[in-house]
């Protein structure tokens, strides 16, 4: 953007292919979010004939993302695929993906952002006729990413219980640039008023510098304390979502962090590297801090069809809903031991809080019978 901005296009055209062979996906939305911001600079566009340099490596750049992306589906099963589709869009990722499943109020916070920055690019200074930009490379670049989401969310709508249709149709990320494009638009339009109006309307000026800061500080505010870090709390911003909801008083964040992080480092210092886990549902870090694998993880969404159906039918099998919240314990000793020889996992990691019981089988962490929020248990026989 800044290469747009500074009418470098064929410079920013190389940096986005380059972003899209790192995420097909967004990258692609952001070369045709570029199409728009540089249709949106009108008579100060630069002609098609001097930007094929850029289009060229564009393309070659990305293509090392590309390739790979389209081969995951390359002779798949179509109902395999199609299954497939429905477990990535409805059943794991909906919230970013399907708009009638979005939180009214997220809907509502993203559509006063996009306000301000709509009124905030409307008043930062852009003379076209003395051949001054400005922003508006920016201004074209967001408008194109919420086009793109609108497109999203049309479709959403048109296909209404068209399920297959539309997870083959959603999948495809319609809203995630304008979620990152959005809040930095606003961000550098209020910024452009602050520089632009500072000298000529130092009151504006100095509102909006106030407004921003506040808004900043909040933020950040709120997201500490939402994540646990005003409370000393370090480990898997998960657990404070169970404890938030439904599990632990407010006072024993820390304690539970402390004793993930505990239990991984047990685990990494004194089990095999090649071990296989059956572990928790609602955690995310196994793998960080315990380096070891898992059979399944809800955050580890695998991306060919084949694989994302398994991986689907893993998460059915060691989290069905009628366990309720006694996560694993839920399950009793035969059925863990059953998936866990199927599977080939020697160990399994309980959230005994969820449970609130030990299981029949070898614990060997901690020591003792000492309470603790995790417990590692021994497969025998594998």
């Amino acid at each position: 953007l800044a290469c747009f901005v500074a009418e470098r296009w064929n410079r920013g055209l190389a940096w986005l292919g380059l972003a899209t062979c790192c995420h097909v996906l967004v990258g692609g939305w952001a070369l045709v979010a570029a199409g728009a911001a540089w249709f949106g600079c009108g008579p100060f566009r630069p002609s098609l004939r001097v930007l094929w340099t850029g289009l060229v490596f564009a393309g070659l750049l990305s293509l090392p993302g590309l390739v790979p992306a389209v081969l995951l589906t390359a002779g798949a099963d179509p109902v395999v695929a199609g299954d497939a589709a429905w477990i990535y869009v409805y059943g794991r990722l909906s919230h970013h993906l399907v708009f009638h499943r979005f939180d009214p109020f997220a809907i509502a916070a993203f559509a006063g952002v996009f306000v301000v920055w709509l009124v905030a690019a409307m008043a930062t200074p852009c003379d076209l006729r003395a051949g001054h930009l400005g922003q508006r490379p920016v201004r074209g670049f967001v408008g194109g990413a919420v086009a793109i989401a609108v497109a999203g969310a049309l479709i959403d709508q048109l296909l209404l219980g068209q399920w297959e249709l539309s997870a083959k149709l959603l999948r495809y990320y319609w809203f995630r640039l304008a979620d990152a494009m959005v809040p930095a638009g606003a961000a550098l339009a209020c910024a452009g008023v602050i520089a632009g109006y500072w000298g000529t309307r130092p009151r504006l000026a100095r509102g909006v510098l106030a407004a921003t800061l506040a808004v900043a500080v909040a933020g950040v505010a709120v997201s500490a304390l939402d994540h646990g870090m005003l409370s000393g709390s370090v480990g898997d911003p998960q657990w404070n979502w169970l404890e938030r909801e439904r599990f632990l008083a407010r006072g024993d964040r820390p304690q539970v962090a402390r004793q993930w992080r505990d239990a991984c480092g047990w685990i990494r210092d004194h089990t095999p590297a090649d071990s296989l886990w059956i572990t928790p549902r609602h955690q995310q870090t196994f793998k960080w801090f315990a380096e070891r694998a898992e059979v399944v993880n809800g955050k580890d969404v695998p991306q060919d069809a084949a694989a994302v159906v398994e991986w689907q039918e893993r998460r059915e099998a060691l989290f069905p809903p009628e366990t309720g919240g006694a996560g694993l314990t839920g399950l009793g000793e035969r059925r863990l031991v059953e998936l866990a020889r199927q599977y080939g996992a020697e160990y399994v990691l309980v959230d005994e809080f969820l449970g609130r019981r030990k299981l029949d089988l070898p614990a060997v962490y901690p020591a003792g019978d000492a309470p603790a929020a995790f417990r590692v248990y021994r497969v025998a026989g594998l």
